[in-house]
């Protein structure tokens, strides 16, 4: 998803504008300059993508800045970091202007860096010795080192990815958004994500349409369609669904592994919470 923004910033007498690409976590820019002014503004490019990503909303109570603020040692790091940009493509205009396009990912250093967790979710499933498959009695320990698995059969279905259907509420995209059931047990968040994959590919991906959905690699060609009931939280962030919807998101160790992998895509559109 797209969203276009212009910007009065901190690269002076030259116009700039961008767009956030919550599908693929990127931030897409075009710097314009006229004649032959010369273009060297790697310094600057950087400051003004920095002061961007502060903007963004962070999860369901903080924006980036935010976050920033609580967190000094991740903030001077962040202050550090380069976050780069490519050049993808030149436009010669007719009345001698030039306009330079540029790509920087948000996933990667950017992720990585503040992502405050991941790991450590518990289904809400009934879970089982992953040796004998009995259900792990409530009230004995679960030994160091040993993970239990959710309680399955042979015809339990497995499914290529996760799409939650998000288009009849209002619901503003962030970094960590979380899926939450109408109890407020959480159903997806960092929490059943990986380090490694929050890093390469972002939490969740936004799309804005079917095509683009089912044109998204993490859902494959046999995802499990859950609605979103109602967005939740002062910014609308996050997403609640029902307890049967939840049930089946954690029904086994196949589909908590399309959550550990970030196999989650959200589609959005124009609607009112409900």
């Amino acid at each position: 998803m797209k969203k276009t923004i212009l910007l009065l910033c901190l690269l002076i007498g030259l116009g700039f504008s961008y767009n956030i690409d919550y599908t693929n976590w990127t931030v897409n820019f075009q710097i314009e300059k006229a004649g032959l002014t010369e273009l060297k503004v790697e310094t600057d490019i950087d400051r003004t993508l920095k002061s961007l990503i502060k903007n963004l909303q962070f999860d369901n109570n903080r924006t980036v800045q935010d976050y920033l603020n609580e967190h000094s040692q991740i903030a001077r790091q962040f202050d550090r970091l380069r976050i780069g940009a490519r050049e993808t493509d030149i436009r010669y205009l007719s009345d001698g202007a030039t306009i330079y396009e540029y790509e920087a990912p948000l996933t990667g250093q950017v992720m990585k860096l503040l992502m405050p967790y991941s790991g450590g979710g518990i289904p809400i499933t009934t879970l089982c010795c992953p040796i004998c498959k009995r259900p792990w009695p409530e009230d004995l320990a679960v030994p160091e080192g040993v993970k239990l698995v959710p309680q399955e059969t042979e015809f339990t279905p497995k499914y290529t990815g996760i799409l939650i259907d998000a288009r009849d509420i209002d619901l503003q995209p962030c970094l960590f958004p979380k899926v939450l059931t109408e109890d407020g047990e959480e159903i997806y968040s960092l929490g059943f994500a990986t380090n490694e994959y929050v890093t390469k590919l972002g939490l969740v991906s936004y799309v804005q349409s079917f095509d683009q959905a089912f044109q998204n690699e993490r859902l494959g060609i046999n995802p499990l369609r859950v609605t979103a009931l109602k967005s939740s939280g002062p910014n609308k962030t996050d997403i609640i669904i029902s307890q049967a919807d939840a049930k089946t998101m954690h029904n086994s160790q196949h589909n908590l592994g399309l959550l550990e992998r970030c196999q989650v895509v959200i589609l959005i559109g124009n609607g009112k919470s409900k």
